[in-house]
């Protein structure tokens, strides 16, 4: 089990930290899709997404691109 553990002085929520924790919980075998939002109490906000079903189609277009 991964635990990503941000101290509130030090640690910054970044894109990069967003992304690779979904990266990382979207590796497991039981996982379909993930989306996570972080919204921050300036109003901007960070968000990751990733689905098995466009992934799929993904990879159609990219085999649709080679014929």
């Amino acid at each position: 089990m991964k635990v990503f553990k941000i101290n509130k002085e030090k640690g910054k929520i970044t894109r990069e930290l967003i992304s690779a924790m979904g990266h990382r919980i979207y590796q497991h075998e039981d996982i379909k899709g993930i989306k996570i939002k972080a919204i921050f109490k300036d109003g901007s906000e960070i968000g990751f997404f990733k689905d098995e079903n466009k992934d799929d189609f993904e990879v159609m277009l990219e085999d649709g691109d080679k014929c």
